[in-house]
């Protein structure tokens, strides 16, 4: 099998991947069935309903080469409990894709043995692993690549929030971009507004446009200086200046503040004066199902 789940944590799983599967595409839909009428109330409006609680499911098989041998390998497995909450690792088919990653810690373990089946040297393991938030993780853009401990840090060109960045030159009144996302899933970005040295801006509007509509707008109001970088993090609901919560600074359109779908992501950027200027970065990873 090419592709597969490749690891969990610090644990490399053996090449003899025989079973994988997800259920990252299930949905749990908000409709009531209404009695004597056809079909059923649907209070998830014309969008997508929200996804399940997520599985990840893998089967393989640990070889062993003596009985000892494989006392030792079936500890290691049913230790993966204690690794808790971790990164798990996919590999797509194509060995050209990255490689994409979830959240997800052991919620079953399936290893039962059989002596007729020889199983001190063949042992089929089934592991079930519950994922909070149900979709694979790629980054895309190496630029200021920041680790997953989701730390702000002092200096922004180490801001360690989740994700690469793709950044931009923005300038007043109206910097237009489009931000590449390929992923087919929603994500958050993270949002840093730099002005860096020489340069200032007040009063930074971010815009998310489709269709000529405004449908995602946070709107700062102040003055960041040269020494200063403003922050917005939808995902953790949090504003900084510096790292001083900003949050009673701003107003928004949605409470996520600011999102990025598939095919939708044309920004506007706006300062007040004409002078202002800074390098907008926006960190995500791209989402998948």
């Amino acid at each position: 099998m090419s592709g597969g789940i490749v690891s969990f944590g610090t644990y490399t799983f053996p090449k003899t991947l025989k079973e994988f599967m997800t259920n990252f595409g299930d949905v749990v839909p908000a409709t009531v069935r209404m009695p004597g009428l056809d079909g059923a109330w649907n209070s998830d409006g014309d969008g997508d309903a929200p996804t399940q609680t997520g599985k990840v499911t893998v089967g393989f098989t640990l070889i062993a080469d003596t009985r000892e041998e494989m006392d030792d390998l079936r500890d290691v497995v049913r230790g993966l409990r204690r690794q808790g909450l971790a990164r798990l690792v996919y590999q797509p088919t194509d060995p050209l894709d990255p490689a994409r990653f979830c959240l997800a810690r052991v919620n079953m373990l399936n290893m039962s043995e059989r002596k007729d089946s020889h199983t001190d040297y063949w042992q089929d393991v089934q592991i079930i692993f519950q994922v909070p938030d149900p979709v694979w993780k790629v980054n895309n853009y190496a630029g200021h690549t920041i680790g997953e401990a989701g730390l702000v840090i002092d200096d922004p060109a180490t801001w360690t929030i989740g994700g690469g960045s793709y950044n931009v030159a923005a300038s007043a009144p109206l910097t237009t971009v489009t931000v590449p996302y390929v992923g087919n899933a929603p994500a958050i970005p993270k949002i840093l507004i730099e002005p860096g040295v020489g340069n200032s801006c007040e009063n930074v509007i971010i815009e998310r446009v489709v269709d000529g509509l405004v449908v995602d707008r946070v709107a700062y109001t102040g003055v960041i200086g040269e020494s200063q970088y403003l922050s917005i993090d939808g995902e953790a609901q949090m504003v900084t200046v510096n790292a001083v919560n900003a949050w009673g600074d701003i107003d928004y359109l949605h409470p996520d503040l600011v999102r990025m779908e598939p095919g939708k992501t044309t920004f506007n950027i706006r300062f007040k004066n004409t002078s202002d200027a800074a390098t907008v970065r926006f960190y995500f990873y791209d989402h998948y199902r």
